[in-house]
């Protein structure tokens, strides 16, 4: 069985134990899901992230048009403060605001895009983002989206052999 992975990539223990996650789990592609792939933490900024994958067999590509706007995070960020700590226990009612505002037809066109894009590849791929977790993290919505794409011409599922996701 195939799965789609995604990753966030705090918490790992660096750079050598993503990698090493990765690794793991045969996956040979990242998609970098961050509107801006920049990080506090050097290591995790576009150009260096790519660098260290490339040196480990690993292909990158940075794909920001399919991460919420600036004005959405802004947004998403208010609410996350209402449910301390961190954002957490946030209300189903609030994560489907979310989903609702975040999945526009443009958002489609780009996963049914990237959702080609993995099985012209036909290698494993995970999805990474900043955050520890794909709950309340949109590459959870992303990676969703990229299981049930339709191929516009034929209507079956374009990732067919993909059966689920997996958050690492």
């Amino acid at each position: 069985m195939k799965k789609l992975y995604t990753i966030g990539h705090n918490g790992h223990g660096g750079l050598t134990g993503l990698t090493r996650t990765l690794i793991d789990h045969n996956i040979k592609l990242v998609v970098d899901v961050r509107r801006r792939a920049w990080s506090a933490h050097p290591d995790y900024r576009k150009n260096n992230l790519k660098n260290w994958l490339d040196e480990t067999g690993i292909y990158y590509v940075h794909i920001p048009e399919v991460a919420p706007s600036n004005e959405m995070r802004v947004w998403w960020n208010d609410i996350l403060k209402k449910y301390p700590p961190a954002g957490e226990k946030v209300p189903f009612k609030e994560w489907e605001k979310y989903i609702e505002k975040f999945c526009t037809p443009e958002l489609e066109l780009q996963v049914q895009s990237l959702a080609e894009y993995i099985k012209e590849i036909n290698i494993t791929a995970c999805l990474l983002c900043a955050e520890n977790s794909a709950e309340n993290c949109h590459r959870s919505i992303v990676a969703d989206m990229l299981l049930y794409s339709k191929d516009p011409r034929t209507g079956k599922d374009i990732l067919e052999d993909i059966e689920t996701v997996e958050d690492l």
